[in-house]
């Protein structure tokens, strides 16, 4: 009795928007889900330049432009939840109020051509004798299994990665690692990234590529910049509830430093843009979101290090900037010109190659 009235509200929601939909201007960007939704417009263009059948593009306007979209995926959330399921929008509703993003399928064309072209990156950069090591983080759903539904399942990112050593000799694998610490808050409850202590624990090893030891996590200062954080993978559920937020954490020898973006298109004092504490997406207030080229004054006497980074790296970079005179960071999904020439031509010292082991197996990367 329960699951038919849900619904019948539900399908009379359904109707309702529908009618709704044809009165209202088509929204162009879902500032919850951070996408740009599909137009009226978009729905012949995409069937003739995609090969898309038509009724699947109406299905999609009519999804994305649904008057009060994101109340609806709240409820369409909670009946999913009421009717017995632990997964909902691409998300595991896990344990102790996690939520992990799933991770079923990968392409496999994809990630081989990112470790090839990985391998001849580090090949150019070694004839011009500049150390390169590579990181693929693992993201929770490999770390934090204990706190998934039972029979969930998805991709061994553990064996992606130990793949990716195989191909190229030297990837730092930090996952048996971060399953030694998963008790600990080292993924956010709400976001698919990891919290500032997982970044820490990778910056270890790191360190220990190098043939160097890291100061203890306790020698930083530690700032909570907000407890509000409601991160990417609670938008594409939006479950209602405190017991979702999550805290981001700061950790720094000294905040104020000159932070150049985009060759000082903007100048900032600090490694944080607290201006992004006050909108949804908090997590942007770590060396203002993803920028093309960030170039930090960094608290060491000499050297100097290129990040080749996704978001992954945001975090991490609070720490590695404190052993380095100088710390660029360059996000490729911007960066229009050649990797490897402009990194020998500005005689960095060591590359790190940072990025989440989901984005590289499925994502282009370039180098």
């Amino acid at each position: 009795m329960k699951n038919r009235i849900i619904a019948f509200y539900f399908v009379l929601m359904l109707v309702f928007g529908a009618v709704l939909e044809t009165m209202t201007p088509d929204r162009e960007y879902s500032e919850q889900e951070k996408r740009n939704l599909m137009q009226r417009s978009d729905i012949l263009k995409n069937t003739d330049r995609m090969g898309k059948k038509f009724g699947d593009n109406v299905e999609e306007y009519l999804t994305d432009q649904f008057p009060k979209r994101d109340n609806i995926v709240t409820i369409k959330t909670m009946s999913d939840i009421i009717m017995g399921k632990r997964e909902a929008g691409g998300v595991f509703i896990g344990k102790n109020n996690y939520l992990i993003d799933t991770f079923p399928e990968y392409d496999k064309k994809i990630f081989n051509k990112n470790l090839r072209n990985m391998a001849e990156f580090r090949k150019r950069l070694a004839q011009n004798k500049i150390q390169c090591r590579e990181m693929l983080v693992p993201a929770s759903v490999e770390i934090l299994s204990d706190k998934l539904p039972k029979y969930a399942c998805h991709i061994s990112q553990k064996k992606l990665i130990s793949e990716a050593g195989q191909k190229v000799p030297g990837v730092i694998d930090i996952t048996d690692v971060l399953k030694a610490h998963k008790n600990e808050y080292i993924y956010y409850k709400s976001d698919h990234h990891w919290t500032s202590v997982g970044a820490y624990y990778a910056y270890v090893e790191w360190k220990k590529s190098l043939g160097m030891k890291a100061k203890p996590l306790s020698s930083w200062k530690k700032e909570i910049l907000c407890d509000d954080f409601k991160g990417t993978t609670w938008n594409k559920v939006s479950l209602p509830g405190k017991k979702y937020q999550d805290e981001i954490i700061g950790y720094y020898h000294n905040k104020k430093r000159r932070v150049s973006y985009n060759n000082d298109y903007y100048v900032a004092d600090s490694i944080y843009e607290n201006s992004y504490l006050k909108g949804k997406d908090k997590y942007g207030v770590f060396f203002n979101s993803n920028q093309v080229l960030t170039t930090i004054q960094g608290g060491g006497k000499k050297g100097k290090l290129l990040l080749v980074k996704d978001s992954y790296a945001n975090t991490f970079a609070q720490f590695v900037i404190d052993d380095y005179k100088e710390v660029q960071m360059i996000d490729m999904r911007f960066f229009r010109g050649n990797l490897a020439s402009y990194a020998i031509s500005n005689k960095f010292d060591y590359v790190l190659v940072l990025y989440g082991c989901s984005g590289f197996a499925t994502e282009e990367k370039r180098f």
